[in-house]
């Protein structure tokens, strides 16, 4: 009887451990999310706003050298890897005359059309994965290329610290998946 009594005493103390263990587990995952979704919405909201401010500007700039500068500017203050002049078929055109296809992950010709904002992942060769925020608001030529959108890009691993998520020692894997089931950053 003392066996049993004892037996049972210590399944129901490990009973208990972990659905203690369960609860913290799921508070301190809700917390992680909640503060990662927060900063990825600031994010977000703050390079769109920034875009379209942007976007505003640039229309009434004419003068190469003064689009430059304005947009070196922005880079300081926004902190974005690459700007981009944005075609509807994914070719791009930064300010230092580079050009080149950006390898965005979807379909943007509908967006830029409905005139919605951009947010995708992009791979150009040799380079890290980005994360693309784009604005269609914006239409026009620079430097004899025609533009439907501008967009500023980042590192995946520079959105990952920004959001810093480190739970459990850094030892998860972390994804942001848009709704319809792409992935925009994995942290692994």
């Amino acid at each position: 009887a003392v066996l049993v009594c004892i037996a049972l005493m210590v399944f129901r103390y490990f009973g208990f451990v972990s659905k203690t263990v369960y609860e913290e587990s799921v508070s301190h995952l809700t917390e992680v999310f909640h503060q990662s979704d927060n900063m990825l919405r600031e994010l977000t909201d703050k390079n769109l706003n920034y875009l379209h401010m942007w976007g505003e500007n640039l229309q009434d700039i004419s003068n190469e050298d003064e689009i430059r500068n304005y947009i070196k500017k922005a880079q300081e203050d926004a902190g974005f890897l690459d700007f981009f002049f944005l075609s509807a078929d994914g070719n791009y055109k930064k300010v230092t005359g580079e050009t080149g296809y950006l390898g965005l992950q979807g379909n943007i010709e509908d967006q830029i059309t409905q005139k919605k904002d951009i947010i995708m992942n992009a791979t150009l060769p040799g380079k890290p994965q980005l994360l693309v925020f784009a604005c269609p608001e914006v239409s026009g030529t620079y430097q004899g290329f025609a533009y439907d959108a501008i967009a500023v890009a980042y590192n995946n691993s520079d959105i990952v610290k920004i959001l810093d998520i480190a739970a459990f020692d850094g030892s998860t894997s972390s994804y942001v998946i848009q709704s319809d089931g792409r992935v925009m950053i994995n942290h692994a």
